[in-house]
């Protein structure tokens, strides 16, 4: 029932007072592990992904002219669901508790991916929102298919970006894939510290793009076991390569 109310949404049919309704019903219910359980079996995690994409596209479309107070409420919701959604220590199987790198009830691979493409993509705009989604990531990182899942997450928004496709890709194009990624945040990171009006805010730019840093690390260690090398040669000629890997599955 849950799925069906979400699935239809967007803010534009339904509004935010309504997807307040359903956010402010799905938290509390995700926090008990058979409810969680049956929601991972649904299109409920990518859904509130894309709630999150919505609000995000909207805001920036609309401007001033959109109520910035109530959609990072909602954004704050939404995120609390998707870590609640990844969180292994929320499980059926209390004899996995000991053992949360093989979590069984965590974010499937596709949802996993897309949630991931999503934050990966949209958190230099979520505003007061990105603690929760750099905890949402780290909750995700602690556990192998939590890594599985940002790694296929980081494939799915480089592919987008560089308008191709790899449905099964090896460890170098996913290598190549986090390389870019950690790129783009430098850069995005230099152009913020140089706008930063304050001390506080060179630090908090830093310790943010610091953290995804080092969660891209981490995913690439534990589920690949490399680390990415970004003084070499071949990270500084990575995105070109993914450029072209994408462009030849596609071809």
């Amino acid at each position: 029932q849950f799925d069906e109310a979400l699935l239809p949404m967007t803010f534009a049919q339904v509004g935010m007072y309504d997807a307040r309704k359903v956010l402010e019903l799905l938290v509390p219910l995700l926090y008990q592990p058979a409810l969680k359980s049956a929601a991972l079996d649904t299109t409920i995690p990518q859904t509130v992904a894309k709630m999150v994409e919505s609000i995000v596209h909207q805001s920036v479309t609309f401007g001033t002219a959109f109520d910035r107070v109530e959609s990072a409420s909602l954004v704050t919701m939404a995120l609390e669901c998707l870590t609640a959604l990844a969180d292994p220590t929320i499980t059926l199987d209390v004899f996995r508790l000991d053992h949360p790198e093989d979590a069984a009830d965590v974010l499937r691979r596709d949802a996993g991916a897309a949630i991931c493409c999503t934050i990966f993509e949209h958190i230099t705009l979520l505003g007061e929102n990105v603690p929760l989604a750099l905890n949402l990531l780290e909750t995700m990182v602690d556990n192998r298919r939590g890594r599985e899942n940002i790694l296929h997450g980081i494939v799915k928004l480089c592919t987008k970006a560089q308008a191709g496709q790899i449905e099964h890709p090896t460890a170098e194009q996913v290598l190549n894939a986090a390389q870019w990624l950690v790129q783009q945040y430098q850069t995005i990171q230099s152009q913020a510290e140089e706008q930063a009006p304050d001390e506080t805010s060179k630090k908090t730019t830093k310790y943010v793009f610091g953290t995804l840093e080092t969660i891209l690390k981490r995913a690439c260690v534990g589920g690949l076991h490399h680390d990415i090398d970004l003084p070499s040669m071949d990270s500084r000629n990575a995105p070109l390569k993914f450029a072209a890997q994408a462009k030849e599955a596609t071809s």
